[in-house]
């Protein structure tokens, strides 16, 4: 500000003696209108520099434990950072909710405008009047981190890129994610495009939490499209036990950043690194911190306390743990071969499999149908739809069952083939 203020003092100055010259009042407005382009520009273009300097200048961290919300480690966690290509997990989670509530099919074909088609890499390389699925497109986005397929998604939630970027934004406050700001679907350059390294661990958790049939897409190592193969830029997938996503990002300005979970032990910890020099530099400090939180020590000291029965609510994303008690709605009918039950009352002497957990229960029966049409070992199984209270949300479990240990396992096998979530079913009804 100081260079600002010192910077419109010149240029005043300089104004007021070309006034003594007697210049004509029609010059004199336009070498005011330049000048004070000069004092913006210049000075906001040094602002700009300076803030990117102090942006890489050293790493934020923030580490959350994600069921309990327990904060394990943070570093200039609630430091405004540039967030690159972490913007896409928001685009994603609006996808999701789309999904979800019927607005957008998996298979649905999108068009691909100017605008997308002109987006800058990194990119799938998608033309004007091409079409795309939204599958593919979450896959490009994960994988490929596609700029294209952002904005191809973008619009076609919301007819354009500036109606989805208000969504976000109105997304981002009702999340609790009370520092970030965006201004486009992809992460791309854009001046007062912000976030921390906290709001992001809140949208991870977000994420992970309100979309459990989604979120497998975070953990694709690769992806074919158009006769080419891109590889997920998170390298710590396959490399790092437990990690099972999230998503990575990169510009000049933001350095180098990273989300990931993973998940041992039963247990879930998310950590957000923001500001390395290299996307190794990145992944080492990352994977440092992860070595620290399942250490045993670490594992000891931030073990989340058990809930008390039936009367924990999930940490809100950004606010002080409550608790509030829930009850499970009535359960309604369901159509001709498929039951409801609750987790309690479940058959124990059966081997299934589990396709999803929904928050509405036409989401779950939708899948466990698919999932039957698409293996025939599943022909027989007997859908179930399961309500449950899971860290106090009401969620649909999808299963199918009335199988062998082996067939649940090769069934599961062949619906991961076709990019679907599945988990085998114990007798006991827990997966895995």
């Amino acid at each position: 500000m100081k260079y600002i203020r010192g910077m419109a003092r010149s240029r005043i100055g300089t104004w007021r003696g070309l006034q003594v010259a007697a210049m004509t009042r029609r010059q004199s407005v336009v070498l005011l209108f330049i000048t004070l382009i000069f004092v913006v520009l210049g000075g906001a273009g040094a602002e700009l520099a300076r803030a990117e300097r102090r942006t890489v200048d050293r790493q934020a961290a923030f580490v959350v434990d994600a069921r309990s919300g327990a904060v394990l480690l943070e570093s200039d966690a609630d430091e405004r950072r540039i967030p690159a290509s972490l913007v896409k997990m928001m685009t994603l989670y609006l996808t999701f909710e789309a999904l979800e509530s019927g607005k957008l099919q998996l298979g649905q074909k999108l068009a691909v405008s100017g605008s997308a088609a002109d987006q800058e890499p990194t990119k799938l390389g998608l033309v004007l009047g091409q079409t795309i699925t939204t599958s593919d497109a979450i896959f490009g986005i994960v994988t490929r981190s596609a700029n294209d397929a952002a904005v191809v998604l973008s619009e076609a939630l919301a007819g354009s890129e500036d109606r989805f970027v208000t969504a976000m934004n109105a997304k981002a406050r009702k999340l609790g994610m009370e520092h970030t700001l965006y201004r486009n679907a992809s992460g791309l350059p854009e001046p007062l495009q912000s976030t921390t390294a906290r709001d992001m661990s809140i949208l991870a958790r977000a994420l992970i939490d309100d979309f459990p049939s989604y979120y497998h897409y975070f953990s694709t190592e690769r992806f074919r499209y158009r006769n080419r193969t891109y590889f997920n830029h998170n390298k710590l997938l396959g490399a790092y036990p437990g990690v099972d996503g999230i998503k990575t990002g990169y510009t000049r300005a933001s350095g180098f950043n990273i989300v990931v979970s993973t998940e041992r032990g039963g247990r879930r910890v998310i950590v957000v690194v923001m500001g390395g020099d290299t996307a190794r530099d990145r992944d080492t400090t990352a994977r440092a911190i992860l070595e620290g939180v399942f250490s045993e020590t670490m594992v000891a000291l931030a073990e989340p306390k058990k809930p008390r029965a039936a009367t924990l609510v999930a940490t809100p994303r950004g606010r002080m743990p409550q608790t509030a008690k829930r009850e499970i709605p009535p359960e309604p009918a369901l159509g001709d071969g498929l039951t409801l039950v609750s987790a309690e009352a479940r058959e124990p002497n059966n081997w299934g499999i589990q396709v999803g957990a929904f928050r509405l229960q036409a989401s779950a029966e939708k899948e466990a149908k698919r999932a039957r049409s698409l293996v025939s070992s599943l022909k027989s199984a007997r859908i179930t739809i399961e309500n449950a209270t899971e860290r106090g949300k009401v969620l649909f479990r999808a299963r199918l069952l009335g199988l062998s240990e082996v067939s649940a396992r090769t069934a599961c096998t062949a619906l991961k083939r076709k990019r679907l979530v599945c988990l085998p079913v114990r007798p006991d009804g827990e997966t895995g």
